[in-house]
């Protein structure tokens, strides 16, 4: 008597079980971003912003920090959404343009939530971006490269953050300008929209000119110098 098992039968079914299960994961890591992402980013309010766009590349950039291109491929792979890179470029030239003062101003308020509306210490520091291309331009220029890529061009970038590193207020600036010329512009632009009864500015001496102390107490600013 020849006797016939159902083991192959098993053994099919189990791997239809791991491919399912592999399946659910797959959609879990797809759509864990959006739910978790999605979520604090309607909470931080930026959904005030109506441009699809701008959530897909904000949430993209936090789970898939690539070029222009390989966010494009990744949109159209995993979220379905067909586009082309030239797009995704007109559009950052749009928010510079017409939506970035919202963005700054939206960031500031959750900020001033979370630090129950208190603000009297800031911190500022600046950092330099470089680029491949050799060629400047009127922006992108030789300066002083905190990455060591003198021979490249490059922008200065400033970031004035609160006490745990929330960002208060950036702004950017042509490669060769001088870190100490880009401290005053933002703390008054800061100072401008949030009227601070005190500020104390902390930054390192790079940053903290006797001009620019001289223009603190101007003001009224107080200020402790970083150093180490």
């Amino acid at each position: 008597m020849k006797l016939t098992t159902s083991l192959p039968f098993h053994q099919s079914q189990e791997q239809q079980y791991i491919a399912d299960f592999k399946s659910s994961i797959r959609q879990l890591r797809l759509a864990g971003p959006e739910l978790l992402l999605g979520k604090i980013f309607e909470e931080i309010g930026f959904n005030a912003i109506n441009d699809e766009l701008f959530r897909h590349l904000v949430i993209t950039r936090l789970v898939y920090p690539v070029s222009k291109l390989k966010t494009a491929d990744y949109l159209a792979k995993y979220k379905g959404v067909q586009l082309s890179v030239y797009r995704i470029y007109r559009y950052l030239d749009k928010l510079q343009k017409h939506q970035i003062n919202q963005v700054k101003e939206i960031s500031l308020k959750h900020t001033m939530q979370l630090l129950g509306n208190q603000m009297s210490i800031v911190f500022y520091d600046v950092i330099t971006l470089y680029f491949d291309r050799k060629e400047d331009d009127d922006f992108k220029l030789m300066g002083f490269s905190k990455d060591g890529k003198h021979q490249q061009p490059q922008i200065v970038l400033g970031l004035l953050v609160s006490p745990g590193g929330y960002l208060l207020d950036y702004d950017v600036f042509e490669g060769d300008k001088y870190e100490g010329d880009t401290l005053m512009p933002i703390i008054g632009h800061f100072a401008d929209k949030h009227k601070p009864e005190q500020l104390i500015v902390v930054a390192d001496a790079g940053l903290l000119s006797q001009k620019n102390i001289a223009l603190l107490v101007a003001k009224q600013y107080q200020y402790i110098l970083g150093a180490g």
